[in-house]
């Protein structure tokens, strides 16, 4: 079975080089490009491992992270 990792960075370029990286050692990507947007898909599902840009635009990585610790998610998340 496949990981599944959240790319979520407002850069263009870098989501492309990161899904790049992340596809030829056999990860399932998703992509989103800000924190609300990755916020609200793990609302919805479980994504074990993140890749959060520091600085985007309507929620930040760092709010990100808290809203993240701050949730009672019955599975772990590991940014």
């Amino acid at each position: 079975m496949t990981m599944q990792v959240l790319v979520a960075d407002d850069d263009a370029s870098i989501r492309r080089m990161l899904l790049t990286i992340l596809r030829r050692d056999d990860y399932e990507v998703l992509e989103v490009e800000s924190g609300l947007a990755a916020w609200e898909l793990l609302q919805q599902q479980p994504i074990p491992l993140l890749v959060v840009d520091w600085m985007m635009p309507l929620m930040t990585g760092v709010d990100l992270v808290r809203h993240i610790r701050a949730a009672s998610f019955p599975h772990y998340t590991y940014v």
